[in-house]
């Protein structure tokens, strides 16, 4: 009989550990977008999928030069701080993120880096 690691399987520890690696990605990450786009195009012109990625990113790798650089590439109108409340983005989320005090906390987080 094969023994766990010559079959390819995982053993009861290193079920463990994966387990509690996704848990601490998952704790990381800052909003539950999937970037699916329902709440796009933004009356205001932002791009909300982009923002939410480099906050999750910035989230999950804590590399602050890098999540620096994304914001630098973003135009002006596509920063949360464009937002006009409107709510329709958050009228298509099939997430049914607060998407709005989101932006708000993305752009607080990362314009602070």
């Amino acid at each position: 009989i094969a023994s766990e690691a010559e079959a390819g399987m995982m053993s009861p520890a290193e079920h463990t550990l994966v387990k509690e690696l996704k848990e601490k990605i998952q704790a990381s990450v800052k909003v539950g977008c999937t970037e699916c786009r329902y709440c796009m195009p933004c009356p205001g012109g932002l791009d909300i999928p982009k923002v939410f990625r480099i906050w999750n990113e910035y989230g999950k790798y804590g590399n602050a030069g890098h999540a620096k650089w994304e914001w630098s590439m973003l135009k002006e109108d596509e920063k949360p701080e464009n937002c006009m409340w409107c709510g329709a983005c958050e009228d298509q989320c099939p997430q049914k993120i607060s998407i709005r005090e989101d932006l708000v906390k993305a752009g607080e987080v990362i314009s602070k880096l």
